[in-house]
């Protein structure tokens, strides 16, 4: 039996004769793995935990959800990693005994009973036995519950369906990953909008993570939709979360304002109310006071300085003439247009 292994731990108890008939045979379920060395996808093989056999993936078969081969989804079993000594090395062990990374338990079969014809039909799980990963516990209390979850040296992605309606999608690149998030739609003539429809509280955030990885960062700006609809609130902020710049649209008071801060401290706003005008509160003073029009407040000093220039008294000689200092009146109201901010 070529393929039979000679390493402590994976010894053949099987015996493989040809020609013995129904003795043979395996038709019941074994449990099995697959197995690979470190940094070697080549060395990957399928280990049959009851008969301690290994095969190659090309005799190797799995059963998987798909009913077409150019729909569904995939995924491998996550093999079983392990490391060879140098001795191992030096002796060309196909398998390692230091185990690196454990993975999946599977359910082999083989069809007709032969040896060489095993097929994967899915992995184990026992309901007794606790997952790798806390995320992908089963819970007793909800059945009802759908995780999914993959992980590689690059990212994580985890998908829960919490199975009450709540979904999560929670996306962690890890060093030499990158986290981008893509959605591409190509429609044809003038479609492939796209639309975000919600009828609830919502919030996008652009979030901060540079400092450490396992940091959950702090939020950069944020754009919130309250439950009714009525208010949108857009906001930049600081490292400890306070806002630097705020925009408030109130749908209900008709009301917008624009805020900015320092920590704490509003330092100054403006508020277009379309009920009560709008005011401006200046960041020197504190003084929150109507603003005005500006080519109205032009006009009005224009015509004060025209009418200081004609301006005539009575006196005892008769009606006087104009101030002497006309021109100085005519320098100033030359120069009211750099109030105008064009």
């Amino acid at each position: 039996m070529s393929d039979r292994t000679i390493q402590e731990g994976f010894v053949s108890q099987y015996c493989h004769e040809d020609g013995a008939g129904e003795q043979d045979k395996i038709f019941y379920p074994v449990t099995g793995r697959f197995i690979q060395i470190k940094d070697d996808p080549s060395s990957l093989q399928l280990y049959d935990d009851n008969i301690r056999y290994l095969h190659q993936p090309s005799n190797v078969a799995l059963l998987l959800p798909v009913s077409s081969q150019l729909e569904g989804k995939k995924k491998f079993p996550r093999p079983w990693i392990y490391e060879r000594t140098a001795e191992e090395e030096r002796r060309n062990l196909r398998v390692g005994s230091k185990l690196v990374t454990p993975g999946d338990i599977v359910l082999i079969n083989y069809v007709g009973g032969n040896l060489f014809t095993p097929i994967v039909v899915g992995s184990v799980e026992a309901l007794g036995s606790i997952a790798q990963k806390k995320f992908l516990h089963f819970d007793p209390k909800n059945l009802d519950r759908q995780a999914e979850r993959y992980e590689n040296d690059k990212y994580t992605y985890e998908f829960e369906n919490d199975g009450k309606g709540g979904f999560t999608l929670n996306i962690v690149a890890k060093e030499g990953g990158s986290g981008d998030v893509t959605i591409d739609v190509t429609g044809q003539a003038e479609h492939g909008k796209v639309q975000l429809r919600t009828n609830g509280a919502t919030t996008l955030q652009q979030v901060d993570r540079t400092k450490q990885p396992a940091d959950e960062g702090f939020v950069k700006q944020s754009l919130a939709f309250d439950q009714g609809g009525a208010i949108v609130t857009f906001a930049q902020l600081d490292e400890h979360s306070k806002p630097i710049h705020e925009m408030k649209l109130d749908k209900t008071t008709k009301r917008i304002t624009l805020k900015q801060f320092d920590g704490d401290t509003e330092l100054q706003h403006i508020i277009l109310d379309a009920t009560d005008g709008i005011h401006v509160q200046g960041q020197k003073d504190k003084k929150n006071e109507y603003a005005v029009y500006g080519e109205t407040l032009k006009q009005k000093l224009e015509a004060i300085l025209t009418a200081i220039t004609q301006l005539t008294v009575p006196t005892p000689a008769g009606v006087s003439g104009v101030p002497n200092n006309s021109a100085a009146f005519n320098q100033i109201k030359s120069k009211l247009e750099e109030i105008l901010v064009q």
